[in-house]
């Protein structure tokens, strides 16, 4: 089956109005933290020493269309849509491929993770399944139907909540958007729970509450935010946010941050009050960063998002540094790679 190109929001033009510069500061000196930054473009990874700001780019190939990075347990996994498979890299010999995790050939994995030091679970945009891992002999050793074309996924006290887009195709409408529930100590599906279209990401509030960015379908429904109980599996609220955002962070405070492709100016971000449903920053006045952004990470530790960005579709790929206390950037990279998409944090351990 070929291969479809990972990132959909690229395949759509989403047009915002604005821009305006921004002004920088040095990033806060930390001794211990790493970014490890994906390249699509170069196919490569590249990290950004926070101590000194230095970096090094390139440092290993991971192949066609890394998606999506994560560090888990002194690993960095990233997801190989363009490949079937996860590259597993270890930080104290980032130059190397520790392990290569097969899956399904035409599965074009999404996303990652972890339930545990031995398990993980990756959802499978073609396949319509969750492939359950066997961290540690690298197999896959089940894998779950879910809902049609699931793309984010997250583990939280037992389960595991993939999103369910629907996509059916270029030009075609999206069916049955919902979230899947998956129960860790059987792997299985024990419950489906209807979205508004497109669900793409999920987040965990300070509440407890699971907060579900559904993009919409870019021309006739828009950004929304659906506000699921995990304990009754209903969906009880939503937040309107517009636009057509693919990626959410949620902070120690309980603010909600969607970020937005934008319109090659600049990038966009919309924010909400995850509590009191109060949304401060929506598609008709976003909060402005770099261009061509897909993918956002949160910093507990800093309490700042950090923000990779291309100065344009495939080029020259940078990190910003977004203060959430002052929703202002703080600090600019030098360029980073080529077609900088996705970003995560290492903090060194002994």
């Amino acid at each position: 089956m070929k291969q479809i190109f990972i990132t959909r929001v690229l395949l759509f033009a989403i047009v915002f109005m604005g821009c305006e510069d921004t002004i920088v500061d040095p990033p806060v000196e930390n001794s211990s933290k790493t970014l490890y930054v994906i390249n699509q473009s170069a196919q490569t990874l590249s990290k950004v020493n926070l101590t000194d700001s230095s970096i090094t780019k390139d440092i290993v190939e991971i192949g066609l269309f890394g998606n999506k990075i994560k560090i888990y347990e002194e690993r960095i996994y990233v997801v190989t849509s363009g490949e079937d498979n996860i590259k597993v890299v270890d930080p104290k010999d980032d130059t190397n491929i520790l392990q290569i995790i097969g899956l399904d050939a035409g599965s074009n994995p999404w996303d990652i993770t972890f339930a545990s030091t031995d398990k993980a679970y990756i959802s499978n945009w073609i396949t319509n399944t969750v492939s359950v891992i066997d961290l540690v002999s690298g197999t896959v050793v089940k894998n779950i139907e879910v809902g049609k074309a699931p793309e984010g996924i997250i583990y939280k006290d037992g389960k595991v909540y993939v999103t369910n887009t629907g996509y059916a195709g270029w030009g075609q409408p999206f069916n049955n958007s919902s979230v899947s529930i998956i129960e860790v100590a059987e792997d299985r599906v024990i419950g489906t729970i209807s979205t508004p279209i497109n669900p793409q990401d999920l987040a965990f509030a300070p509440d407890g509450k699971l907060h579900v960015l559904c993009t919409g379908d870019y021309a006739t429904s828009f950004g929304t935010i659906a506000i699921i109980d995990v304990d009754s599996q209903l969906m009880i609220d939503s937040v309107f946010v517009g636009g057509s955002p693919g990626d959410i962070e949620i902070t120690n405070a309980g603010i909600g941050y969607c970020s937005a492709w934008g319109d090659g100016v600049n990038g966009f971000l919309c924010a909400y009050d995850t509590e009191s449903k109060l949304v401060y920053s929506s598609s008709e006045d976003p909060i402005r960063v770099g261009p061509n952004v897909s993918q956002i990470v949160y910093d507990y530790q800093e309490n700042v998002l950090w923000i990779p960005y291309m100065s344009e579709w495939a080029g020259d790929g940078f990190i910003q540094k977004f203060d959430v206390t002052t929703n202002t950037v703080t600090w600019t990279s030098d360029v980073v790679g080529n077609g900088t998409s996705a970003v995560a944090i290492y903090e060194y351990t002994e």
